[in-house]
C-alpha cells in the first residue's frame, strides 16, 4: 500500500496509522476548544500537525515526540478519569457512569498507549533523521 508509511513491520505501520489519527482526533478536539480562543487554534496547528506529519514520514524527532505523549497520557489519564474531583466537578454530567466502565476505558486507553510506546521504542532504527535538504 503505497499511501501507508515505509516500514518494515506491519505492526509499526499499523500503530503509526493508529497514533495519526489519534493525533488528528485531538487536533480537531483543540480546534473546537479554539473558538473560545484563537491562540489554542494556533498551538494547536503548529503542534498536531507537524507531530502527524512527522510520524507520517518517519521521522526520529516526531518519534521521540510521540513518545513523550503516549507516556504523558500513560500518566495523566488514570488521573483524570479516576479523580474524585472530577466526580465534584460533574465531569461526567449529574448521573456518573460506574467506576468499572471508567476503569475499563482507561484499562484499554492504557493498553493502546503500551502498544503504541512499545512498537515506537523496539522498531527505532526505522525511523530517519530530518535533514533539509539544499537545493
Amino acid at each position: 500500500m503505497p499511501f501507508l508509511p515505509n516500514t518494515i513491520q506491519v505492526g509499526l505501520r499499523w500503530a503509526i496509522v493508529g497514533l495519526c489519527l489519534f493525533y488528528l482526533v485531538n487536533f480537531a478536539g483543540d480546534l473546537r476548544v479554539a473558538s473560545a480562543h484563537w491562540l489554542y487554534g494556533v498551538l494547536a496547528f503548529g503542534f498536531w500537525l507537524p507531530l502527524v506529519v512527522g510520524l507520517w514520514l518517519m521521522y526520529r524527532a516526531a518519534r521521540l515526540t510521540a513518545l513523550i505523549v503516549q507516556w504523558a497520557l500513560f500518566f495523566l489519564i488514570p488521573l483524570g478519569a479516576l479523580s474524585p474531583y472530577a466526580e465534584m466537578d460533574h465531569a461526567f454530567g449529574s448521573t456518573p457512569p460506574p467506576v468499572w466502565v471508567l476503569l475499563g476505558g482507561v484499562l484499554l486507553i492504557g493498553a493502546m498507549n503500551c502498544l503504541a510506546i512499545f512498537y515506537l521504542t523496539k522498531f527505532k532504527a526505522q525511523f530517519r533523521p530530518f535533514k533539509i535538504r539544499a537545493t
